[in-house]
């Protein structure tokens, strides 16, 4: 009897072994895809109360077809004109996300920090708060004007 239950034992264990690391080779192997919406959470100070929304995305429509395209996206601002100030290289490396915006009207913005978690957020979607961090600065003609440590929390929109 001793016998029949250690190998039992042992195959149970074998086959928790294998699930796991299959499990963990899909999670390795999935698709990045940050594409959504990612609002600003916690508290706000006024010189970032007018963005709406940052907007990323890694696909596009061309020619009627859906394509995978580099990394891109804007700011937006919850103004009437509906303003979207574009990233200029928007760079991620691990977990880390940076960009600067183009200009408008000598406003600009920077974003250093850190994805809490990845993902193909599109189809499995991140409900927790704050899963983009760190730190946001508005400038006004290269001039640093305001500054905030930034939460961000994803939507699909849509």
């Amino acid at each position: 009897m001793k016998f029949a239950t250690r190998n039992v034992v042992v195959c149970c264990v074998a086959v928790c072994f294998v699930w796991c690391n299959l499990a963990y080779a899909t999670i390795q192997n999935q698709e990045t895809d940050l594409s959504g919406y990612y609002t600003l959470d916690g508290k706000i100070t006024k010189a970032f109360a007018d963005i709406s929304e940052l907007f990323l995305a890694t696909g596009d429509v061309r020619g009627g077809k859906f394509v995978k395209v580099p990394l891109y996206g804007f700011i937006r601002l919850a103004t009437r004109a509906k303003m979207d100030f574009y990233l200029v290289k928007p760079t991620l490396t691990g977990k880390n996300f940076t960009f600067t915006t183009k200009k408008i009207k000598g406003v600009s913005y920077e974003f250093s920090g850190t994805f809490t978690k990845l993902g193909n957020f599109p189809d499995i979607r991140p409900e927790e708060a704050g899963l983009l961090k760190e730190h946001l600065v508005k400038l006004l003609n290269d001039n640093k004007v305001a500054e905030i440590d930034a939460s961000f929390t994803y939507s699909a929109g849509g």
